[in-house]
């Protein structure tokens, strides 16, 4: 497993045992996703978080696929902000996000 992955793991892993608080953390990712950060904003991620969240909500195996999934989405994002990345690139930028934000 790649860092990434065991970092994404971590991630579904705190939603699991504690799914209360997952949907302040949705609305938080949404939130992120929306300002964007210098001018630059995610009209994809936004929608498939809409759309995939209970995929998130499930936990496990669904969770980390949700993660897959939005790494595409995000990926797509960022090239249309005029950052054209690897997948594997922009999965280290989504967690860095993602972290950040499930953190506060």
């Amino acid at each position: 497993m790649t860092n990434g992955q065991n970092d994404l793991s971590a991630i579904c892993d705190a939603v699991t045992k504690d799914p209360t608080k997952v949907n302040n953390k949705l609305d938080k990712l949404k939130t992120a996703f929306n300002e964007g950060t210098i001018g630059q904003k995610f009209k994809l991620s936004i929608q498939y978080v809409i759309d995939h969240s209970s995929q998130l909500l499930a936990g496990g195996q669904s969770c980390i696929d949700f993660f897959n999934g939005l790494v595409l989405q995000f990926q797509a994002d960022l090239k249309t902000n005029g950052q054209t990345v690897t997948v594997a690139q922009a999965k280290a930028k989504l967690i860095e996000l993602i972290k950040k934000k499930f953190e506060s």
